[in-house]
This record gives C-alpha cells, sequence and structure tokens, in this order.
C-alpha cells in the first residue's frame, strides 16, 4: 500500500491511499525558498544504490563521514521511510492538497538505476556545465532531452504513467524526457514558482546517484517543509506544490538530516511531465494562481 502523508502541520496526519497499484512502495509531501517566477518549458525529469553509480572520491569521504565523531550515515530502513524523509516542522497550520506532493522511495531497483546511467551518462557528458540557466531557476548544470530508449529502459514512462495519482487524475505524460544534471557542491535549483503559462499539471522526477534535499516555502506565508529525496525514489509535484509554494534543490558538498550527515555528489534526474494545457484553457483553470 502507498502510505500517503497529508500535510496539515503535523507528521501524524498519515493515511493509506492509493491502493495497491503501486508496487507497495512508500508515499509523502514535500519543500521550497524565495520567490521567483519562472518559466518551465521542457518535461524536466533511490536506500543506497549500486556502488557501480559513486566514484572512489565519494565513497572515501562516506566513509570518512561515518567515522567522523557524533556524524552517522541514514539507515537503508530510514532511507525507505516516508516519514524520515519529511521534515514539516515548520510549516505550521498551512496544508497542502491530497496528493499534491508525493514521494516513493526505492522507485527503481539499483540494477535498473544502473542502466538508466549508463544510457545517459555518455550522453550528457558529451556537454559542458552552464553556470546559469536562461530562466534564471537552475545553476550549474546540463541537461538533455530523450524521447527515444533504449528496450532496458522502456519501462520506466509507463510505470510512472500507471501510478494512481495520475490515473485518477487523468494526466498523460509527454514522450519527451528531460534529464538534468547538477554539478558537484555548486549545482541547485534555485527557489522558484512555476510559471502556468508553460507547463503541465505534473512533474515527476527520479533521483540518481546521490541524495538532495528539497524545499518547499509558501508564497503568502514564508511557512515551508522539506523532503530529502533518496537517491533512486521519485517524487510527484503537482497543484498547490508548484503554484503556492517555491520550491528549489539545495547545492552544497553534505547534507544534513535529522541528526545524519551525507556526501552530496552530483545530481541527476529524470524528468517526466505531460504537455501543457491550451492557453484558453490554463487562463481559466489557474485563474488567480501566480502569474509571470
Amino acid at each position: 500500500m502507498l502510505a500517503t502523508l497529508f500535510l496539515r502541520g503535523t507528521l501524524r496526519d498519515v493515511f493509506l491511499s492509493m491502493g495497491e497499484a503501486c508496487m507497495g512502495l512508500g508515499a509523502a509531501r514535500l519543500r521550497a525558498g524565495t520567490v521567483r517566477h519562472v518559466r518551465t518549458t521542457c518535461p524536466t525529469s533511490s536506500t543506497r544504490s549500486n556502488p557501480a553509480l559513486f566514484s572512489p572520491a565519494l565513497a572515501e569521504k562516506s566513509s570518512i563521514m561515518n567515522g567522523s565523531k557524533n556524524l552517522r550515515a541514514p539507515t537503508p530502513e530510514e532511507l525507505a521511510d516516508v516519514e524520515y524523509l519529511t521534515d514539516f516542522s515548520q510549516l505550521g497550520t498551512i496544508s497542502l492538497p491530497k496528493d499534491d506532493m508525493v514521494l516513493l522511495p526505492n522507485f527503481v531497483s539499483a540494477e535498473e538505476a544502473q542502466k538508466l546511467f549508463e544510457e545517459v551518462n555518455p550522453v550528457i557528458l558529451r556537454s559542458r556545465y552552464d553556470e546559469h540557466h536562461w530562466d534564471n531557476a537552475i545553476t550549474h548544470y546540463r541537461e538533455i532531452h530523450r524521447s527515444k530508449w533504449s528496450a532496458q529502459n522502456a519501462y520506466l514512462r509507463e510505470r510512472v504513467q500507471e501510478l494512481p495519482v495520475l490515473q485518477a487524475n487523468k494526466i498523460t505524460l509527454s514522450t519527451a524526457v528531460h534529464v538534468l544534471d547538477l554539478a558537484e557542491n555548486k549545482g541547485a535549483v534555485l527557489p522558484h514558482v512555476d510559471s502556468v503559462d508553460y507547463v503541465g499539471q505534473v512533474v515527476c522526477g527520479l533521483s540518481l546517484l546521490t541524495p538532495s534535499i528539497m524545499q518547499f516555502k509558501h508564497v503568502k506565508t514564508g511557512a515551508y517543509f522539506r523532503v530529502l529525496l533518496p537517491e533512486r525514489s521519485l517524487y510527484i509535484m503537482r497543484g498547490s506544490a508548484r503554484f503556492d509554494f517555491t520550491h528549489e534543490v539545495f547545492g552544497g558538498p553534505d547534507l544534513e538530516w535529522k541528526g545524519a550527515r551525507m556526501p552530496r555528489t552530483r545530481r541527476l534526474v529524470v524528468l517526466f511531465r505531460d504537455d501543457p494545457p491550451s492557453r484558453s484553457a490554463r487562463s481559466v483553470e489557474h485563474r488567480g494562481r501566480v502569474q509571470l
């Protein structure tokens, strides 16, 4: 069953939802930053992953950190526990509608993650990191877009498409997939609110290579919540999480989370989106929401 956390100012409002269709994965809700309105055009496209995904430097750094005084690494059980992966302590009484932010730990296996990495990495390495994105929402990044996948990775879009939250809302994912690469230390997604003129209903992001922290900050009140995105986890973001909260992904060399510290290295995220509706439909559907 999928355990879905409803954001109503407490971690204890936990309900079982979305049925058995999601392969027994855990589900949750998530975090962001300061207000920056951004046009988003392309479909932006995790326990510890296969060691082959890690560099020797990362392995050495992780070993040093695990041996440091008062520091520890999260356990595999914690990294699969949605309650551990979310922090709503600064959210107050602000609520988030059901299914507007969902987290699925271990959405792909370590072997599946490795195969995805082997397909996209040689292609994305052909590009150099750019310091600034055209919409000022990303820094120290590179990206590719793919519509065709090898036979061993073609399953992924359909696995995401079959999730109950997409089926219940009649969302059809685009065949175009965005792979975003954030550089070690400096790569980050800056706080922003998605523009309704350039996005569809949903963003689904599969995290590879390193854990990351995502923050959501309420535009009107400044209340915020955070989510730890482990390797191989999938987040699903829609509705209020995209338009009433800013969202961001932190950069920096290390992550500190609930008494644990993890090395943060290069981040790959495979992002799925649906196509934006027609302009006339958007103007009605999102009337009153944040606009550019």
